[in-house]
């Protein structure tokens, strides 16, 4: 697009030459008239202003989110193999994006979390003696707890996840915090699982639910409703227990994420309610004839 076509009905074509050489910054109102001109949301380049390369670095993480909402951590680990050479990558914030999508890839698909838990606890301990306080440091201590409580070290998962959790507390409006917050929340449930905390479990849950319903922050949600089921039925609730496995199961249905059940099916209330005598038999098999041609 030429610096005239820019400029028709929004400013003089001097102008645009002058924003270019840094010579005006432009208003809100110029920048939402561009952002229309060129079909470009101008404003989503924000957090990447400071950056050497912004355009690339935009595009870079708008690929990552959506591997990381899809749980796709194969095609997240290839691209930091593609782009890391980028200067953005060498510094914080940026660097700690790259090391979450290597120590998912280690975590997910390799199942090392011997090595998560030295490479996470090391990063972690570098940023804190630095005095780095960011939110993707959240991302990495969420992958380092999770590998702790598949360990089974639970007092080691505990204190990671809170440390997690204070970086993002405050930040629920944020949409870049979005997926750090539910990890996070996540991690705490299956946590007050493990540790038998089935009420505290459940609170984490309801917590949730109410972010994702305020903040319009529905990905994942099916391991929430999944998580609460498991934990109602830990306390002999199966009413209640039912309700939000239902909802879990028609979440994963309606948003064709029957691959999450890998996850979901480790726990032994997932095959418990699945077959229980109050649960809808016909949804219950189409849902099992389903996951079987998924697999």
């Amino acid at each position: 697009m030429s610096q005239r076509e820019l400029a028709e009905n929004v400013c003089t074509e001097k102008y645009v030459y002058l924003i270019e050489k840094e010579k005006h910054v432009p208003s809100t109102d110029i920048l939402f008239a561009f952002s229309h001109k060129m079909n470009v949301d101008i404003f989503s380049f924000y957090p990447y202003l400071d950056c050497a390369a912004p355009v690339a670095m935009q595009e870079y993480f708008a690929q990552f989110d959506f591997y990381r909402r899809k749980m796709d951590y194969i095609s997240l680990w290839e691209l930091p193999q593609k782009n890391s050479n980028l200067a953005d990558f060498q510094v914080s914030p940026w660097c700690y994006e790259l090391v979450i999508n290597q120590l998912s890839y280690e975590l997910f698909i390799n199942n090392n979390t011997k090595s998560v838990i030295e490479k996470a606890t090391a990063v972690l301990q570098e940023a804190d003696a630095k005095k780095i306080y960011c939110e993707p440091l959240s991302g990495i201590g969420v992958l380092l707890s999770s590998a702790f409580q598949m360990c089974g070290e639970l007092e080691n998962a505990k204190e990671v996840t809170f440390k997690a959790y204070q970086l993002v507390k405050d930040k629920k409006g944020q949409k870049s915090c979005k997926l750090w917050i539910k990890s996070v929340y996540l991690n705490l449930m299956t946590l007050a699982y493990y540790l038998g905390e089935y009420e505290n479990a459940i609170a984490y849950g309801n917590e949730l639910v109410y972010y994702q319903n305020e903040f319009d922050a529905y990905e994942r949600a099916h391991f929430t409703y999944c998580y609460l089921a498991f934990n109602y039925s830990r306390l002999g609730k199966e009413s209640e227990a039912l309700q939000w496995f239902t909802k879990g199961l028609h979440f994963i249905m309606a948003q064709d994420r029957i691959i999450d059940t890998f996850y979901i099916r480790s726990f032994p209330e997932f095959d418990q309610l699945l077959h229980h005598k109050k649960m809808d038999s016909s949804f219950a098999n189409y849902f099992e004839t389903t996951a079987k041609h998924t697999d």
